[in-house]
């Protein structure tokens, strides 16, 4: 598959879908296997409980851990992380309802629209209801609605990007995904697609070493050039409209 994408270095990935289908396991993988060579900040309102020890609630999410979910990424932005990882439910976008949506936009400013962030979008579409609320019981609190509730609310209620967020994010970098995540496939294609778009660093070579080159190849010779390319996605933004517009 060949990536017509402006050579980045850094990204913004996006992972969206209920609660309970991996997208946490999913960052911390893509974390551990950059953390030795890149900085990789993964955000989080889940983060915040866990680190503070507050129980949650509607009201701590929208004042406490989405303001610090903000924080995280300026910080983030500032620091020049290579890798910014926002792993929130994402299910609203700006101008929708819910606090996700303003939250949101605010996050995709910082990084897309004025950090010049390459951004990935991961959805997670489950297949079925059942699953759905499989999914949501693994990360359920109290405090929340029943699993079946919730799922039956958000199960496939994925908020369209709005259409200028549609035209930063290249179909190739659009993953839609129908399973829960369960393993470190997944990761690995987005560490395989980050790699394709990245623009290739030149190795710095000595004067004599240039030379030594030089004097051992044929001046009409010509060099190849491996090209990388990404897991193809199951699905892109097409097929995704065309089934939801089917409903």
């Amino acid at each position: 598959m060949s990536l017509e994408l402006p050579g980045k270095d850094k990204f913004f990935i996006l992972l969206r879908g209920i609660s309970g289908v991996g997208k946490t396991k999913l960052g911390r993988d893509i974390c551990a296997a950059l953390s030795s060579t890149v900085k990789c900040v993964h955000v989080s309102n889940d983060f915040y409980f866990e680190e503070t020890g507050m129980p949650w609630s509607f009201g701590a999410v929208q004042f406490q851990a989405i303001p610090d979910v903000r924080r995280k990424v300026q910080q983030a932005v500032k620091d020049r992380a290579r890798v910014i990882i926002c792993d929130n439910w994402n299910l609203k976008t700006p101008g929708g309802d819910g606090w996700s949506g303003d939250a949101l936009g605010e996050l995709w400013d910082l990084t897309v629209r004025d950090g010049g962030y390459q951004p990935i979008v991961v959805e997670f579409n489950l297949s079925s209801l059942k699953e759905a609320e499989a999914a949501v019981a693994r990360n359920h609190r109290p405090g929340m609605e029943t699993p079946q509730k919730i799922a039956r609310k958000n199960w496939m209620v994925m908020g369209h990007l709005p259409d200028d967020w549609d035209e930063a994010v290249p179909d190739d970098c659009y993953i839609e995904v129908e399973k829960m995540n369960r393993d470190e496939k997944l990761a690995r294609q987005i560490l395989d697609l980050m790699g394709a778009v990245a623009p290739k660093k030149k190795t710095p070579r000595t004067k004599q070493a240039s030379r030594s080159a030089e004097a051992k190849t044929p001046k009409k010779s010509t060099k190849s050039r491996s090209k990388s390319s990404a897991a193809t996605p199951k699905t892109t933004k097409k097929a995704k409209a065309t089934r939801k517009n089917k409903k």
